[in-house]
């Protein structure tokens, strides 16, 4: 089991890694509740972020779960239907960009709080 701090890295590497990689849509995919499920992982992340200093992401992926978690979905489609029945195309593009802007912001941050919070052995 994580600690705050461990879940706080864990959930901020493991989304930039996924928004490097996928872009966003790859990377809400990689923390989607089953079909009407709330979006805890999303939140989760969206406090890592704000932990870790990048409050504009933070506030991001909460305005993207409000999106997602009010859309009416009750049977099962694609990744694609499910992303276009709660987002509209541009918002999600505008989202997107934001999100790719602030990738090495995000990386700064993440490092900054991990070598402020954790030790290595051989620096004890």
């Amino acid at each position: 089991m994580l600690d705050e701090r461990e879940q706080t890295v864990f959930l901020a590497n493991r989304f930039i890694c996924d928004a490097e990689l996928c872009g966003l849509s790859g990377a809400l995919y990689n923390v989607s509740p089953a079909v009407g499920g709330k979006w805890l992982d999303l939140r989760a992340t969206s406090v890592a972020f704000r932990v870790i200093g990048c409050s504009a992401a933070s506030e991001m992926l909460t305005e993207i779960a409000c999106f997602l978690e009010t859309s009416a979905i009750t049977e099962p489609m694609t990744w694609n239907e499910r992303l276009d029945s709660a987002v509209s195309e541009e918002k999600l593009a505008e989202f997107d960009a934001s999100l790719e802007a602030a990738i090495p912001e995000l990386w700064r941050s993440l490092e900054r709080y991990t070598r402020s919070n954790f030790t290595l052995k051989s620096d004890a």
